[in-house]
Order: structure tokens, then C-alpha cells, then sequence
């Protein structure tokens, strides 16, 4: 599991590609706020993260990119 892998010190990197309107974005990110069953990929990764790292010894990092698709507007 990449998480698993980022707490023993691997880089982890979690990506969705696929035609527009098919729920990457709901999939990964979803913040689940009113049942935690509903949280996306990224949001429980970083809880088992945060609630596994040291932070007397541990550095966590986080960045968060997202390329849409704008080709239809140059075409």
C-alpha cells in the first residue's frame, strides 16, 4: 500500500487519468464529511499517514496538482 510505503520512507504518488466526468476527482478526493465510508483514496491515505508519522522525528510533505483538460478552448 502506498502509504505503508511512504511511512518506511518511499516517495508515494497517487494519479487518476481518464475522460472528463467520470469521477476521478469524487474517487480520489472526496472529503466524505458525513460518512467516513464516502472519503476518497488521497483522504484516507493521508489519515493513516498523519496518524502513523513521528512528528518528533517524522517530515511530512504534501502536494496536490490537477491538469484539466482546457484543449477545447485553443482549438
Amino acid at each position: 500500500m502506498i502509504s505503508q510505503s511512504v511511512l518506511e520512507g518511499y516517495n508515494g504518488t497517487i494519479m487518476a487519468y481518464g475522460q472528463t466526468g467520470t469521477g476521478k476527482t469524487f474517487t480520489l478526493g472526496k472529503i466524505g464529511d458525513e460518512d467516513a465510508a464516502d472519503r476518497g483514496i488521497m483522504v484516507r491515505a493521508m489519515e493513516q499517514i498523519l496518524a502513523d508519522a513521528s512528528f518528533d522525528q517524522d517530515t511530512v510533505s504534501v502536494s496536490y496538482l490537477q491538469v484539466p483538460d482546457y484543449s477545447w478552448l485553443f482549438p
